[in-house]
């Protein structure tokens, strides 16, 4: 999708007050802002990650001013009223490589050997899973919420990373998940109206 130009994330319009990125940034959309970023060949669909807080920050910037309108990250609060709403049944998590819901031992010795591969082994191209659904199953379908990569929103301590990715554990009875790595964490984004 294009606007003034611009190679632009997908939008979708929840409810009456928020329009967000109907996927994860692509690497083919943050190449449009970074000429420098690696896209390796097949990959333009696969969610940009391996992003430092501040590039999020500069590309949504960025994409304000190429198209004029208002683009910016989504709050914690928002990201997650979104996993609630709209989780899939089958994120890109290590639930899914495992085939099952790994305990917290399991976890560990699963992470330890994901984490071995590149990360470009775990991820897969944007909306490859399926969607999940809005309340009442209806609604526009928002792809790889908790899954894929984590995602950069603003806090009030700053942009810190949130929700699942591909070396995430999804199980609330497990410890709690350590922060993201950042070679997992790319964005999503809200259209301001």
């Amino acid at each position: 999708m294009r606007a003034n130009g611009t190679l632009v994330p997908e939008t979708v319009t929840l409810g009456d007050t928020l329009t967000v990125g109907r996927f994860e940034v692509t690497r083919a959309q943050f190449r449009a802002y970074d000429a420098d970023f690696e896209v390796p060949s097949g990959t333009a669909e696969y969610p940009a990650h391996g992003l430092a807080a501040d590039r999020a920050q500069a590309y949504v910037d960025w994409l304000s001013e190429q198209t004029g309108r208002n683009y910016r990250l989504p709050t914690a609060a928002e990201l997650a009223a979104l996993k609630a709403a709209r989780a899939g049944p089958s994120e890109n998590t290590p639930a899914y490589w495992a085939g099952f819901t790994p305990t917290p031992d399991e976890y560990r010795r699963l992470r330890a050997r994901l984490a071995q591969h590149p990360t470009e082994a775990l991820l897969m191209p944007v909306g490859s899973r399926p969607a999940g659904h809005g309340p009442n199953g209806g609604g526009p379908l928002v792809y790889d919420v908790d899954g894929n990569v984590a995602e950069w929103a603003r806090t009030a301590d700053g942009i810190e990373a949130q929700n699942a990715s591909a070396l995430t554990l999804k199980n609330p009875k497990a410890e709690p998940a350590p922060t993201p790595p950042r070679r997992v964490t790319g964005l999503r984004v809200v259209l301001d109206r």
